[in-house]
């Protein structure tokens, strides 16, 4: 039993120098960035470990590349020390022949050793959903990053008119204005952890993210004591309750030394008591610290469960918001193919009046040249006429002498009569037909004039609805091209969040890692024990580490 005693107090030595040492670098040996805990409980809820002050603008999650082996490791490490405790058993079984009594903290490390291999099962159970998590989140930005190419195809093939080509330019200069601003947008998102309630962590500013990030070898060694001064007392690491136990442990030790140290007359259920009780405290603390892992794996689970329905429904509306813009390139397309039918149909019509107007202009011709020709035979009739009368006044003269010639010359006189009444009447005919025509060339213009006007009047009318039909269409196409935007900056949005909470989720698998290794450290030291001075020594440093 006494070599049990010297083994506990040489584990409790070095489990101090682990937790002093565990703040500053993790299970691999790399300096750790600082815990921000600001542990927000409401009620009964219990605090939640912190989450590191994560600047990663890539959309990678840092992997490490030897938790298989670690897992190997501890379980080696403790199988190993279960190995050496049952020979000690059996070592101080045969010395002090109580069976019984030995018995017993074997049954409670058997105990012990079934929940760490739980917990180890647990472990890579959340491992495994880490990395479809991250498939996952991968085929979503994949599918985001096809929908916005096929968003800027359209865009680029978007039919434009001759006006509007200096627009064209411009939309075309936005959205590439748009993509290098979504771009910056991301990396300076991709810095800050954002404030989720009870179970995140507070928003870290800019730059004390990336002083915490990216320090360098000479800052990680010389700013380590000033960080653990500065500190308030919320952003403790989560190794402050193990402090608080081991400080009580190394107490209870030394009861049970005092108690060795009496006489051999006193029993030893008594010290077998203690270390049970001091085991199933242990115990029951651990079990603790499981459930509050166990319930922070389940609010990432919701949250994550919550931001994929989230992007389900993101790509439900840029799909509708892309049919709409397809289904108003149809009409559009549709509007200019029948204006053009219009507009060639009436071109058609009013390419056959032309035609008509030179018809009508060569029968006007022909008919002014026969209203000459009328008028030459006219002016030869009057010429005759007044012969006829000089004739007639010659024979009025010659009464006398020519009575015949008077007789037949009257005869004559009167059938030039009728003659020339028929000519007369032919003339108010030809006359009255002249008048006609031209009241029937007048009429024509007019009404050619009027259909000229009419059609005029309706093409302008025509083009100015289909102007305003097409301005109409281009602010649709704008107020859709602005709804893109917004949902792109919304998925932008939702990765930075997706993108914090898997670093918080790798940060707390580090964090179990660091759990595992402290209890397998817990576990070897209720299996050892030590000398009295010794154990005064390592009072000292643990009153010196805290």
């Amino acid at each position: 039993m006494s070599i049990n005693m010297e083994r506990k107090n040489q584990n409790f030595e070095f489990i101090a120098k682990l937790s002093a040492s565990s703040e500053k670098f993790d299970a691999l040996g790399r300096p750790l960035p600082n815990l921000i805990l600001t542990q927000e409980t409401k009620g009964n809820e219990s605090p939640i470990c912190g989450t590191p002050t994560c600047n990663s603008a890539s959309l990678a999650y840092p992997q490490t590349d030897t938790e298989e082996d670690i897992y190997d490791e501890v379980a080696e490490e403790t199988e190993s020390d279960v190995k050496s405790f049952d020979n000690s058993d059996e070592d101080s079984v045969e010395d002090d022949s109580h069976y019984i009594e030995a018995n017993t903290p074997r049954r409670m490390n058997s105990k012990l050793r079934t929940e760490l291999l739980n917990y180890k099962q647990e472990l890579k159970q959340y491992k495994n959903t880490t990395k479809e998590l991250e498939s996952k989140y991968m085929k979503i930005s994949s599918e985001l990053s096809e929908m916005q190419t096929k968003h800027q195809q359209f865009m680029a093939q978007r039919p434009v008119g001759e006006g509007g080509d200096s627009n064209a330019d411009g939309e075309v200069d936005d959205n590439s204005c748009s993509d290098d601003s979504s771009a910056i947008s991301l990396r300076r998102k991709s810095t800050q952890i954002f404030h989720r309630g009870s179970s995140f962590r507070r928003e870290v500013p800019l730059a004390e993210s990336h002083t915490n990030c990216k320090p360098s070898n000479k800052q990680r060694f010389s700013a380590a004591p000033k960080r653990q001064t500065m500190e308030n007392k919320e952003n403790l690491p989560p190794t402050g309750n193990l402090k608080t136990t081991l400080k009580k442990s190394p107490k209870k030790s030394l009861d049970s030394q005092t108690l060795y140290k009496k006489p051999k007359t006193m029993p030893n259920v008594e010290l077998l008591q203690t270390t049970i009780e001091v085991l199933q405290s242990e115990k029951s603390q651990f079990r603790n610290i499981i459930e509050e892992q166990q319930h922070c794996l389940q609010d990432y689970h919701q949250r994550c469960v919550k931001a994929q329905r989230v992007m389900k429904t993101q790509q439900i509306e840029i799909e509708k918001l892309n049919s709409n813009n397809k289904h108003l390139e149809h009409e559009i397309t549709q509007g200019i193919d029948q204006l053009r039918s219009k507009i060639e149909a009436k071109l058609r019509e009013i390419s056959q009046l032309p035609q008509m107007m030179r018809q009508e202009q060569m029968k006007n011709k022909k008919l002014l040249a026969a209203n000459v020709s009328l008028n030459e035979r006219l002016r030869i009739i009057q010429n005759e006429a007044n012969q006829m009368r000089k004739k007639i006044d010659e024979i009025n003269r010659r009464k006398t002498s020519i009575v015949s010639r008077l007789k037949t010359a009257e005869r004559d006189l009167k059938i030039f009569k009728n003659y020339n009444v028929a000519l007369k009447h032919e003339k108010r005919r030809l006359n009255e037909d002249l008048q006609k025509l031209r009241d029937q060339m007048s009429s024509l213009e007019i009404s050619g004039k009027r259909n000229i006007n009419r059609q005029r009047e309706q093409s302008d009318k025509q083009k100015r609805d289909l102007q305003k039909r097409i301005f109409d269409l281009e602010f649709k196409l704008n107020r859709s091209q602005t709804s893109t935007n917004s949902l792109v900056q919304e998925r932008d949005n939702l990765i930075t969040e997706l993108q914090t909470q898997l670093n918080t989720l790798v940060h707390n698998f580090e964090v179990s890692q660091k759990h595992i290794r402290v209890l397998r450290r817990h576990i070897s030291t209720s299996m050892c024990g030590g000398n009295a001075r010794e154990a005064v020594a390592r009072n000292r440093v643990l009153n010196e580490t805290a």
